[in-house]
């Protein structure tokens, strides 16, 4: 686009004019957030046999702008990847195109085939701007709806996954079309990108690559405590590695570096942890219940969060934020170590959710309460026990500064010692201490 004989037709459009406002859905989707910092992240290696499919499934890591929208048994993101060498846009909305096509049935590197069809969407046409659909059946009444839409140099991709079981009506095709509709406005309405001022140098660091994993808020577990799935190993496919044309990807969200600091690292564990770059925490839906509040609270101060692996068998995962002032942090600590009418909630909706599918009940139980933390002001313990397995949590309140560390372990039974996470919640409280 910057050479002199580029296309003068082809222009770099404003992404912000693009990206879908809050108010852009109807009740009962609800808005949770909007970001024109989204971090980019390498997908890592193709996990389908299917080169076009991998091409446009991968885009959400490239995307440069995004909004999340919630309801109950599905998502809707929309996503806008940005490409500055010309043709490219025009080449990947090409692919799109072609997967249900050439690939109507997708075997995915971590088990399962995907159907792949191009659905009934009465998407309005919009002069100058390009749209396909594409519906991804993954099984167990699980679809994903994704409709590309492309002008210039920009890829709109709107991602509509759904599962069961359905609380309220499920999503419907005209849903979908309606958001499509208005995406090709907004794309074809998008005027030249504005010029900036060029921003300082910045430390940059590459997040992993997002686990879209469906929740529903009145059902799941506290959304802090999800478990790690265990490490996979992706086969080796047949079909070649699709090589993405390399193009500048913009700035790479900045994070708090006065919160990074305070993070856990190799120094404190003498090098011995595989530890992960620190990455902006993005909370999950609220559970919007009286008895989980101050989940809900604590889950939005959160900011910055960094994975570790201890071993083959043993995640830990460590958030911090920072509360409006120490008396607020320190009760909202005090409120989770009580936090037992919640944890009841949501294993009853759990329960009732096993009875209608006719499964029997988990042997699930959760305790919490207050504990004494070397380094915190207040601290609480979150006690998890599945069976044969347990994980805890350990929340503190240091000054200002909210945290949490999960350890979550395959070999951890229930009469087991839970000194090594207490150890670890400790380094963390004493470090925000230090430091903090």
């Amino acid at each position: 686009y910057n050479s002199p004989d580029a296309d003068p037709v082809n222009v770099r459009l404003e992404i912000e004019d693009v990206l879908l406002p809050e108010d852009a859905l109807d009740a009962p989707w609800e808005h949770i957030h909007s970001t024109f910092e989204a971090t980019t992240y390498d997908a890592g290696p193709q996990q389908s046999n299917c080169a076009d499919f991998w091409l446009v499934e991968q885009l959400s890591s490239q995307a440069t702008a995004n909004a999340h929208w919630w309801r109950d048994g599905a998502n809707l993101d929309h996503d806008i990847v940005p490409f500055d060498e010309f043709g490219v846009a025009e080449s990947v909305f090409d692919a799109a195109g072609r997967v249900a096509e050439t690939c109507p049935v997708i075997s995915w590197g971590e088990g399962d085939d995907y159907l792949a069809s191009t659905p009934a969407l009465d998407i309005e046409k919009v002069e100058g701007v390009q749209t396909v659909a594409l519906l991804v059946d993954e099984g167990f009444d699980q679809q994903r709806w994704m409709v590309f839409s492309q002008r210039e140099n920009l890829v709109s991709v709107l991602s509509v996954p759904v599962w069961p079981p359905f609380e309220s009506a499920p999503v419907e095709a005209r849903e979908v079309a309606a958001a499509a509709s208005l995406v090709a406005k907004r794309l074809a309405a998008a005027g030249p990108e504005r010029q900036r001022p060029t921003p300082a140098p910045t430390t940059t660091t590459t997040a992993p690559p997002r686990v879209t994993t469906p929740q529903t808020p009145t059902t799941a577990p506290p959304p802090l405590l999800e478990k790690i799935p265990a490490e996979i190993v992706t086969p080796t496919l047949t079909d070649p590695i699709v090589d993405v044309p390399e193009r500048d990807v913009g700035p790479i969200i900045d994070l708090p570096a006065e919160l990074v600091a305070l993070l856990l690292d190799e120094t404190e564990f003498n090098n011995s942890l595989d530890v992960q770059q620190p990455d902006l925490y993005r909370p999950d839906p609220p559970l919007s219940t009286e008895e989980c509040s101050a989940l809900d609270t604590f889950s939005e101060l959160l900011v910055v969060e960094r994975d570790f692996r201890l071993d083959t068998r043993v995640d830990v995962v460590q958030i911090i934020g920072r509360a409006p002032n120490p008396e607020t942090a320190q009760t909202l600590v005090a409120d989770l170590a009580d936090f037992g009418p919640c944890f009841d909630l949501t294993l009853a909706a759990e329960a009732d959710e096993a009875t209608n599918r006719g499964d029997p009940p988990e042997e699930i139980s959760i305790s919490s309460n207050s504990i004494d933390v070397k380094g915190a002001d207040v601290a609480a313990l979150w006690d998890f026990t599945d069976g044969d397995r347990r994980d805890v949590a350990v929340l503190v309140a240091v000054g200002d500064v909210l945290g949490i560390v999960t350890y979550l372990d395959d070999g951890l039974g229930p009469q087991d010692s839970i000194a090594e996470p207490l150890a670890l919640a400790a380094a963390a409280a004493q470090k925000i201490a230090a430091e903090g």
